[in-house]
């Protein structure tokens, strides 16, 4: 999941060796903004989406994809080597501005046009449940089912989103105020308020199990469960955050210092790329 910049402060935590010294510091690159991060399930490979294109993290070091700079602002690893996104060209490409939704299936080395090529700026892309969710630059929060049926299930501002692959027709949202709310496809469209408990949060995701994973404006790291109740609050990630994908084994977090991992449920965070501000 992805949002627009905001503040916060972070004490990371980093893996020691067996001699307890701390590791060396990643390399430090620069990437731009991030939009969004994820684990491809075949390869195990972390992949980057960002203004300058997507690139792969390789042995600590981004690789960037088939040399295609396209903004690329929503971004989902929908299955094994299956990928969506959406955003803005390259300046010497002659795709549709903005892209629409396009997808890739060799791994971000083509893409394909899917729908509302022209026409839709989708900031936030996920996918579960036989469905995917996209919120675009218009405010309209949209579902596919299968490969052509769009439906429109809220007009909202929203920062993230965050489907649910336990609860087919489910998604999770973030408002503008970092309040926690849930939509149905087949509601009336009016956000539905989750448990008065859950903390206020920006950047969310879900995991494969249910549980959903915030990030507050402090980056504060929380877990809660399906019902939005029992917050627990784990660690902390260093710099702005900027995306956040929990889906895999290890969890992901982008901001601005870097990109970050976690195998042990946000309890501790360890540099996986330092990025030059």
């Amino acid at each position: 999941m992805r949002l627009a910049a905001f503040g916060l402060t972070l004490s990371s935590i980093a893996a020691c060796s067996t001699n307890n010294q701390s590791p060396p510091e990643p390399p430090s690159v620069g990437l731009g903004h991030i939009h969004g991060i994820g684990e491809n399930p075949s390869d195990k490979m972390i992949y980057i989406a960002t203004h300058t294109g997507v690139y792969r993290l390789n042995s600590g070091k981004p690789e960037l994809i088939a040399n295609r700079y396209q903004d690329t602002m929503g971004f989902a690893i929908a299955g094994p080597d299956e990928f969506l996104a959406s955003g803005h060209p390259a300046l010497n490409s002659n795709d549709p501005t903005p892209l629409g939704l396009i997808r890739s299936t060799d791994l971000a080395e083509s893409w394909t046009p899917i729908a509302f090529a022209g026409e839709q700026d989708f900031h936030a892309i996920d996918v579960a449940a036989g469905r995917t969710y996209a919120y675009g630059s218009t405010g309209e929060l949209l579902v596919m089912q299968g490969q052509t049926t769009w439906k429109k299930v809220a007009q909202a501002e929203l920062i993230d989103i965050a489907a649910d692959p336990t609860t087919p027709g489910k998604v999770f949202a973030t408002t503008t105020n970092g309040r926690l709310v849930t939509f149905s496809e087949n509601g009336s469209g009016a956000p539905f308020p989750v448990s008065p408990d859950a903390p206020p949060m920006a950047l969310i995701d879900v995991t494969s199990q249910g549980a959903i994973v915030g990030v507050n404006p402090s980056g504060q790291v929380f877990v809660g469960d399906n019902q939005g109740e029992n917050w627990e609050k784990v660690a902390v990630v260093a710099g702005t955050p900027e995306a956040i994908s929990v889906r895999s084994d290890t969890w992901y977090a982008a901001t601005q210092s870097g990109v970050y991992g976690s195998s042990d449920e946000g309890q501790s965070w360890r540099q996986l790329l330092k990025i030059q501000m």
